[in-house]
């Protein structure tokens, strides 16, 4: 799952092989959509699978005891170090990896709609003189 609100990217520990080993000095603690505090587990350096591509990071992991939809999240520090671009009109991600330009469909959640933007006339004010 992609969030560009999201300011780590991070894995559930179930999906990780039981030999996989992970680095616990690399500990964070972030805040939640909902306001709770979440503490990782530590950082883990993991291969990105996309097509016949395997892009090395390193992502926080996290207990299955966290509300998420998927198996993790690509956040900002993702997509910034990929240099990555969201297109809301067609629905993609797009980023380069190894000079390979990557361009991703973005699917919506069941359940997950969003909202309707409707155009607010603002009236300017003008300080009193």
């Amino acid at each position: 799952m992609v969030d560009s609100g999201a300011d780590i990217s991070f894995i559930k520990s179930e999906k990780l092989l039981s030999t996989a080993e992970f680095e616990p000095k690399d500990r964070v603690r972030v805040k939640s959509v909902e306001g709770s505090m979440i503490e990782t587990h530590g950082s883990l350096e993991t291969q990105i699978l996309e097509g016949e591509m395997s892009m090395p990071y390193r992502l926080q992991l996290v207990s299955k005891q966290v509300d998420l939809r998927g198996d993790g999240i690509l956040g900002r520090d993702f997509l910034q170090a990929m240099r990555a671009r969201i297109c809301y009109r067609e629905k993609v991600l797009i980023f380069q990896f190894e000079g390979l330009c990557v361009r991703k469909k973005l699917m919506s959640l069941p359940g997950v709609k969003l909202g309707t933007r409707k155009d607010k006339r603002v009236k300017k004010t003008h300080p009193a003189s």
